[in-house]
């Protein structure tokens, strides 16, 4: 559409590492809708070349930015519909937290996914990120739940599980691919493991 040819592959490489370099920063300024933006500006700028690697950037991330809402362009793990259809019939309230901003609401409606959170607490909306424990707090809050009731799955050790325990929750890191986790945190290859946590 923006007349512009992108390989692929070194996309990919260079968004990871634009990502990466850009994650601390948003921490601190990703807990509204404007900072989650620039987060977003800062890394597809960087993954990109700027405008000599897209010279009509500005227009470029603004279709990006409203295509990366849409179902699909995401796939879900194997794993996810079956374990969510499971807790769902065994009745145990679910709820979802994200450093993330409005559009998820959007994307979990379009996959699907929307009719299994009684809650969705996003970052940008809540104005807290994770690790921040109260993040956790309020979306126990909205569940009816004291935290040592719940038990939060996420791909992080810092912001998942280390935030989830500093609110007083469990919390259990997936393990995408295999990589041991530091210490001694609770882990699982897939989310068909956590039904060992009931």
């Amino acid at each position: 559409k923006h007349g512009v040819r992108l390989d692929g592959v070194k996309i990919q490489a260079e968004f990871l590492r634009a990502f990466r370099a850009h994650s601390s920063v948003r921490l601190r300024q990703t807990t509204s809708e404007t900072g989650e933006r620039h987060f977003w500006r800062r890394v597809v700028w960087d993954a990109v070349g700027g405008t000599q690697g897209v010279p009509c950037f500005d227009a470029y991330l603004e279709d990006l930015y409203d295509v990366m809402a849409r179902a699909d362009a995401w796939r879900l793990y194997p794993d996810a519909l079956p374990v969510l259809e499971a807790l769902q019939r065994r009745g145990i309230p679910m709820g979802l937290i994200s450093n993330w901003d409005r559009r998820l609401l959007k994307t979990l409606e379009g996959l699907g996914l929307d009719r299994f959170f009684r809650t969705v607490s996003i970052s940008s909306l809540e104005g807290i990120s994770k690790p921040d424990p109260r993040i956790f707090l309020a979306a126990a809050r909205k569940l009816g739940l004291h935290p040592a009731e719940c038990l939060h799955v996420g791909d992080t050790l810092r912001d998942d599980v280390h935030g989830a325990q500093g609110a007083g929750m469990s919390g259990v890191l997936i393990r995408r691919g295999g990589f041991s986790p530091p210490g001694d945190s609770l882990s699982v290859l897939s989310l068909l493991e956590v039904f060992r946590f009931f």
